[in-house]
């Protein structure tokens, strides 16, 4: 929870800090990743936000919202 709160504030790094401590934990949750993802962009660290996302996606294909953000991150590649 502490890390939504976090990327809620744009405490980026600290709040992947958090999720990596949930992961960690064995939190293995697919909105995990989605999480991390989004903080990711959000610092421009692009390659690290799409391995997160593919992360996602084979978890749960069918979300659209996070095939958007794939697509806008990346394109149609």
């Amino acid at each position: 929870w502490y890390g939504l709160v976090l990327s809620g504030n744009r405490c980026y790094e600290q709040a992947l800090y958090h999720f990596a401590q949930a992961e960690r934990k064995n939190l293995t949750h697919w909105r995990v990743n989605w999480y991390k993802a989004l903080c990711l962009a959000e610092l421009g660290r692009l390659p690290e936000a799409f391995y997160e996302l593919n992360r996602v996606l084979k978890a749960y294909p069918q979300a659209g919202s996070i095939q958007q953000l794939y697509h806008h991150l990346y394109g149609d590649a």
